[in-house]
C-alpha cells in the first residue's frame, strides 16, 4: 500500500540523513502529516540533526577526520544552505591542504612535502585548477607509464586498504583522503 512505502521511506530517510533508525512514533508522526515524501525528506534531511549529520560527513569527506560535536553544531547553526556549508568546508585552508596531499598521492604516488602543502593550499587558485596543475606537471607526465588503479577498496576511516592497477597488479596499504577530488 501507499502508507506501507512511506513508512518504508521514511525509514531510509533517518538511516540516509540522521545515520540511525528512526522509531515506531517518529515514523509514524511523519506519515500521519499531509506532506509529500519530497518535503519530508527535505524537512529530515534540513532539521538540526540532519544537518550536523551531514557537517560530520563533510568533515569525513575533505578533512579525512571527524568533526568535533562544536565544530559540526556550529556550521549546523549557520544560516547557510548544506551546499555552502559544504564549499566552505572544502575551500578552507585544512580542506585545501587535505586535497593537496590527495593529489600529490594520486598523480605524484609520494606525500606531499609540508612547504609543497602550504605553498599550494595558499595560492589563489581553485581546487580544480590546483588538480590539473598537479596532474599535468612534469613529475606526473614522468610517472605516466605507471598504470593507474583502476579499483580502489578503503576501509571506513579512509585508509586505503587495496588498489587493482591497470595492468592487473593488485597493491595495498597507503592513507590516502577519502573524497571526490581523488583518483
Amino acid at each position: 500500500s501507499t502508507e506501507t512505502v512511506r513508512w518504508w521511506q521514511v525509514a531510509e530517510f533517518y538511516r540516509r540523513y540522521l545515520a540511525r533508525e528512526a522509531n515506531l512514533s517518529e515514523i509514524g508522526s511523519w506519515v500521519a502529516q499531509p506532506l509529500t515524501l519530497a518535503q519530508i525528506e527535505g524537512s529530515i534531511s534540513g532539521s538540526p540533526e540532519g544537518r550536523r549529520n551531514a557537517v560530520r560527513g563533510y568533515y569525513r569527506e575533505y578533512l579525512a577526520r571527524e568533526a568535533a560535536d562544536s565544530e559540526a553544531a556550529w556550521w549546523a547553526n549557520q544560516p547557510l544552505t548544506l551546499a555552502q556549508i559544504e564549499g566552505s568546508i572544502s575551500g578552507s585552508p585544512e580542506g585545501r591542504r587535505n586535497a593537496v596531499r590527495g593529489y600529490y598521492q594520486a598523480y605524484l604516488g609520494r606525500s606531499a612535502g609540508t612547504s609543497e602543502v602550504e605553498w599550494w593550499a595558499t595560492q589563489p587558485l581553485s581546487l580544480e585548477t590546483i588538480r590539473s596543475s598537479i596532474r599535468n606537471s612534469a613529475e606526473s607526465r614522468s610517472r605516466a607509464l605507471t598504470p593507474m588503479p583502476r579499483s580502489l577498496i578503503y576501509a571506513g576511516s579512509g585508509q586505503l586498504v587495496q588498489a587493482t592497477l591497470g595492468d592487473g597488479r593488485t597493491v595495498t596499504g597507503g592513507q590516502v583522503a577519502t573524497g571526490g577530488y581523488f583518483w
